[in-house]
């Protein structure tokens, strides 16, 4: 199992434009990079000790000599050609500096929203690949309609399907009800293909946003939205029906919001309680706005812990402790009659604090109440109660011991302990390190730069300790959820952008003598995405990733299938291809899809005798079967 592969043709051609534009200005060029590299040596030291850590740690899940080869070091080699080419173009790279400082934020938000609707209908057939994905977008019908689940249908061995369970008799998705009641309110309006996309665009948008309110600069912020919006580990998951894109908003919307809070309170503090030079009502509205972002940032939190409850308390944290850290310096200030600013800053801080976790604990709340309506426990996740009544004995969740994991996950499982999360992890965080950018070496170079000191910047040491608390939840989590990429660190990555971007802005703004190779490296970066990172992607995910595509229902189509019962065959995962073809009430399907029970299928005819009988398969390379079967005389 190995992460995305640099396609050697991607470096040949980099290669040619290194020797058509950097050797023939090899004097000026070569000095230029030697210089940079040496002022780079501590974080690039840095980063190859990690992923040879990385690598050496994930053997038994990782084919290491593949992986440094063909991930590491044809992605290293790439850049490095590119990046030389691009030092070559000194004027070019200022003036797409200039540009990039003067575009606007929107266009980055909807070059994401384009190449994640884009990757979603030719890449990935707009239908799930993923069992999570299906169970996601079955909750959301049920959503759409006002229920919690489906009434449990007559023959329904022939329409099950894993990760859906029956409770109640209630028939329902085991996710959280976050995403899909977000999917639902697409579906309602006939819009839910377009709602992930959409949301992986708001992502772009509210932390490039964020990073402005919070004065980092005009360059900071389009830095940060350009990474996150060419980040084809950011598209890829805003094409998919995963959760993960709606945990990255949510988390950006977070950070939108306490960097309005901060900003006005900060305003207000300099001001001070009795010398406000825009007057009381001016600072009183003030007060006003920054509760009322302080509203939304709860909303945020709350609607996220329904989305994915842990990822959203880990990245959150980091922003709590600094909220807390605010009302506890005002109040240490009041207590000791100093600074009149902070004195009258206490109050709008404590109240901030207040609707914040008000707003949140309605979120938790709601989840709760999901759950004790599906599981009549509201601490048992539906989740949790699938895997306990599926698998016996073995844990699904959190934690060590010879009884967690699921043997549907692994022959390995039940039995996860701490010896086992090093292997764990570090596969993980080398699939990651290969996601975002499709370089390994440079994403581990640039983390150890952005986060290097990162005391001197309070926001990039709310984003570094935001991503460390993610990786170390993970360590506690058995399995290494590698469907999608490392999507379990997604909610990390507007974090990881943000600081990245934040450190770069500085360091071009500084106008040292490393300006340019660091804009030549910006410039490379995204010449490598368009040229090996993304192809790269499009490959590995398109035609039948795990074994699912739309070759069905364009066939079905194609045929033009009208009131017709269609088995499937279970092999290959045929089932999951079909299974998101289904609407409820299954009596109003036109063509309805049915698990192919062999001799059992006459129960099912017998119910739909009407119907003409049809049996289909899809093959393992995503194409698809049907033919008609005669009818019985």
């Amino acid at each position: 199992m190995n992460p995305l592969a640099t396609p050697w043709s991607s470096v040949a051609v980099a290669a040619l434009l290194a020797l058509a534009l950097a050797a023939p200005r090899a004097e000026r060029v070569l000095p230029q990079a030697a210089r940079a590299l040496r002022a780079a040596a501590a974080p690039l030291a840095v980063a190859v000790l990690a992923v040879l850590a990385i690598a050496a740690l994930a053997r038994e899940e990782l084919e290491v000599r593949r992986y440094l080869v063909e991930s590491v070091g044809a992605s290293s080699a790439c850049f490095a050609m590119l990046w030389l080419a691009a030092l070559r173009l000194e004027r070019g790279c200022e003036r797409a500096e200039r540009a990039l400082a003067r575009a606007p934020i929107a266009l980055f938000a909807l070059l994401a929203f384009a190449a994640a609707l884009a990757a979603q209908q030719l890449v990935l057939d707009d239908i799930p690949h993923v069992s999570d994905e299906t169970a996601y977008v079955f909750q959301a019908k049920a959503l759409a309609q006002g229920r919690l689940g489906f009434p449990v249908p007559d023959h329904f061995e022939f329409f099950r399907f894993v990760h859906t369970n029956v409770e109640r008799g209630v028939w329902h998705g085991i996710m959280n009800p976050g995403w899909p009641a977000l999917l639902a309110l697409g579906m309602r309006i006939g819009a839910g293909p377009l709602v992930d996309p959409l949301l992986a665009a708001l992502t772009v948008w509210w932390l490039a946003t964020a990073l402005e309110r919070a004065g980092a600069g005009a360059l900071a912020a389009r830095l940060a939205a350009a990474g996150l919006a060419i980040a084809p580990m950011h598209w890829l998951l805003g094409a998919t029906a995963m959760s993960h894109t709606a945990n990255m908003a949510l988390f950006a919307l977070l950070v939108r919001a306490w960097a309005e809070q901060w900003r006005l309170q900060r305003a207000h503090e300099r001001a001070g309680a009795s010398a406000r030079p825009d007057g009381p009502d001016g600072a009183e509205r003030g007060e006003w706005r920054a509760l009322g972002w302080a509203c939304i940032g709860g909303i945020a939190l709350g609607a996220n812990a329904a989305v994915r409850p842990l990822d959203a308390a880990a990245a959150a944290l980091p922003f709590g402790v600094w909220q807390l850290a605010g009302v506890a310096r005002a109040a240490l200030a009041t207590r000791a009659h100093t600074r009149p600013s902070a004195r009258a800053a206490l109050a709008p801080r404590l109240a901030a604090l207040a609707a914040t976790g008000a707003f949140a604990a309605l979120g938790v709340g709601a989840l709760l109440a999901y759950n004790a309506a599906l599981t009549g426990d509201p601490l048992v996740l539906p989740q949790e109660l699938h895997f306990a009544k599926e698998f016996p004995g073995q844990r699904f969740g959190f934690g060590f011991g010879p009884d967690m994991g699921t043997k549907i996950h692994g022959p390995r499982f039940p039995g996860y302990f701490p010896s086992d999360a090093p292997r764990v992890t570090s596969l993980r965080l080398a699939h990651f390190l290969a996601d975002v950018w499709g370089a390994p070496l440079v994403l581990a170079a640039a983390l150890a730069w952005a986060f290097w000191r990162p005391r001197a910047d309070a926001w990039r040491a709310a984003f570094a300790a935001a991503t460390a608390i993610v990786v170390a939840v993970y360590v506690a989590h058995f399995y290494h959820g590698i469907a999608y990429g490392a999507r379990h660190y997604a909610i990390a990555l507007p974090a990881i952008v943000g600081a990245i971007a934040l450190r770069a802005a500085h360091a071009l703004e500084a106008r040292g003598p490393n300006a340019h190779a660091l804009r030549a490296a910006i410039a490379a970066l995204v010449a490598h995405v368009l040229l090996a990172a993304a192809p790269a992607t499009v490959v590995a995910y398109g035609g039948a990733y795990r074994q699912a595509s739309g070759a069905l229902r364009e066939l079905v189509r194609e045929q033009h299938l009208t009131h017709a019962l269609v088995f499937v065959a279970e092999e290959g995962w045929g089932w999951k291809s079909a299974f998101p073809l289904n609407d409820y009430p299954l009596e109003r399907n036109d063509v309805l899809f049915a698990r192919d029970l062999g001799a059992r299928n006459a129960e099912l005819e017998a119910a739909f005798p009407d119907r003409p009988v049809f049996h289909a398969a899809v093959r393992r390379d995503g194409r698809a079967v049907l033919r008609e079967r005669p009818p019985v005389e």
